[in-house]
């Protein structure tokens, strides 16, 4: 080949070559980045639907919780608790402990991530492989935005127990009819 031959005139030529297989490396890295994007696509659908189901599971939760508890919830009444009060209350108790959830589901993800970081990372360093970590900073911002996203969840599921028990009027609560 002469002297400024095209990367084509280079795989061409190579390619002639006995026991030598050209391989593009703009088809691996489209190949790559098209597989990449359908892998993160499939975890985004199967995110939302864990969210979905989170949201489900915490609404019937409540109302178990909020139905273990109507007597509660009419004697509140009974003492004049506005509808807003109840909803707020039981909304509170939702956001505080789903929160607490997230809260304590983000520390054990950082024991893991320590863990991780003690094996593989360490085992990739012992064979001069380069394992890069986002800044803590980043870290720590993911953690938050997951507690605050487990609270806001909690609420969202609660709040239609929350509303149907306050819709109810005091005797009936304190009485246990479902009328």
């Amino acid at each position: 080949l002469a002297y400024g031959a095209t990367p084509e005139e280079v795989r061409f030529a190579l390619g002639k070559v006995p026991g030598i297989k050209v391989v593009s490396g703009a088809g691996v890295v489209t190949s790559t980045r098209q597989t990449t994007t359908l892998l993160l696509n499939g975890m985004l659908g199967f995110t939302a639907l864990m969210l979905v189901g989170a949201l489900i599971l915490i609404g019937l939760l409540f109302s178990a919780i909020i139905a273990e508890r109507r007597r509660e919830v009419g004697l509140l009444r009974a003492i004049g608790a506005r509808r807003s009060d109840i909803v707020r209350l039981l909304l509170g108790e939702a956001g505080f402990t789903t929160a607490l959830g997230g809260l304590l589901g983000v520390l054990l993800g950082s024991g893991f991530l320590l863990g991780f970081e003690r094996s593989l990372v360490y085992s990739l360093a012992l064979v001069h492989v380069q394992f890069l970590w986002p800044p803590l900073s980043e870290i720590a911002a993911i953690g938050a935005l997951c507690a605050v996203a487990s609270a806001l969840v909690g609420l969202i599921g609660a709040i239609l127990p929350a509303w149907r028990a306050s819709s109810e009027e005091a005797y009936s609560l304190i009485q246990g009819s479902n009328g």
